[in-house]
């Protein structure tokens, strides 16, 4: 009773913050008119625009019938909670700080801008967080259906069975959808975003071969440390390395965040006035959006950049997996071996 009692007063609060946040020009919208062409037998990429993979039509289909403010929101208020519930175990808080960290998620700006924007980067926090809770190849590969990113998501988690499966079966119902579709009009579209002021990829400040082989390190680095460390690897890269990188993907770094401050890597806390005060960003003289959450997500880098503690190799020293009567410290000089 008690732990239904917290989820109520979590998601009311939520509620309360999201349903107040201003609804501006919705992807939700743009979505819904796509399958509408789609529903009507046309082609989405021939209109304009269309940074959309083929594997997302299938699951933006019911986007068609649903309102898209309602939508936004409660996609939101579902993000504030789902993060706020993954931060909270992995910093292994009692059930009663569920309520104050949603309050924290949902005063963010990535959530903000997500929720003004409709943008379906609530939907993939919610997805990922889970995913990474339940260690589930399936919504990884849902999550990367939608918005392709959360692949890299796949090198920590090592579900590519069920990972690959998903995107597969999405992939091929979308281009039965949509059958002139082609990679070629998404890598055109979604390049068009690349100079936008909100962009925080990598790839604008740096050029497409530095972000290209920072991501190639995270996934690599990812599959070998802890899962934990490897999830939170491949969340900064999920926010900086795609070319089209809104401040919403951001939400995913708060998980990452929450394990740096397991490791008692504080100064992660640098980042929260950048999430929750726009003002600060002005204070420093970081107008440009994207410049603004950048500095976030390199300071998480920093956090997140070395090995947990108890994954680090041991140079010397018994080795801890014998019994201390047969450790080197114990042997004489006359022992075997």
């Amino acid at each position: 009773m008690k732990r239904l009692l917290m989820w109520a007063v979590a998601v009311r609060l939520a509620t309360v913050i999201v349903w107040r946040i201003p609804i501006g020009r919705l992807d939700f919208a743009a979505d819904a008119t796509y399958a509408q062409i789609i529903i009507n037998g046309g082609n989405p990429y021939k209109y304009g625009v269309v940074p959309r993979p083929p594997s997302a039509w299938l699951l933006q289909m019911p986007l068609a019938w649903i309102d898209p403010i309602l939508i936004s929101r409660a996609a939101g208020v579902a993000a504030a909670v789902t993060v706020a519930w993954l931060c909270r175990r992995l910093l292994e808080l009692r059930l009663i700080w569920l309520p104050v960290l949603s309050v924290l998620v949902a005063a963010s700006f990535p959530l903000r801008v997500a929720v003004v924007s409709g943008n379906m980067a609530s939907v993939v926090a919610v997805l990922v967080c889970v995913a990474w809770a339940r260690r589930s190849g399936v919504l990884v590969g849902a999550a990367a259906a939608l918005r392709m990113y959360p692949m890299i998501f796949a090198f920590p988690v090592k579900r590519w069975r069920t990972t690959v499966s998903t995107v597969g079966v999405l992939t091929v119902a979308g281009l039965m959808l949509v059958p002139d579709s082609g990679v070629a009009d998404l890598v055109e579209n979604g390049g068009a975003f690349l100079d936008h002021p909100g962009t925080t990829s990598i790839a604008r400040f740096l050029g497409y071969i530095p972000a290209i082989m920072f991501g190639v390190v995270m996934a690599w680095r990812s599959r070998r440390t802890s899962y934990d460390h490897g999830m939170s690897l491949a969340a900064v890269a999920a926010a900086l390395v795609p070319p089209v990188s809104w401040p919403g993907y951001h939400l995913v770094l708060f998980p990452a965040a929450a394990w740096a401050l397991t490791q008692r890597r504080w100064w992660v806390l640098a980042a929260v006035p950048f999430w929750l005060w726009n003002d600060f960003s002005v204070w420093l003289g970081l107008t440009d959006l994207g410049q603004v959450h950048f500095a976030a997500a390199v300071i998480v880098l920093t956090a997140i950049g070395k090995a947990p503690r108890s994954s680090r190799r041991r140079t010397e020293g018994p080795r801890e997996d014998l019994p201390r009567m047969y450790s080197q410290e114990r042997l004489s000089p006359h022992d075997p071996g």
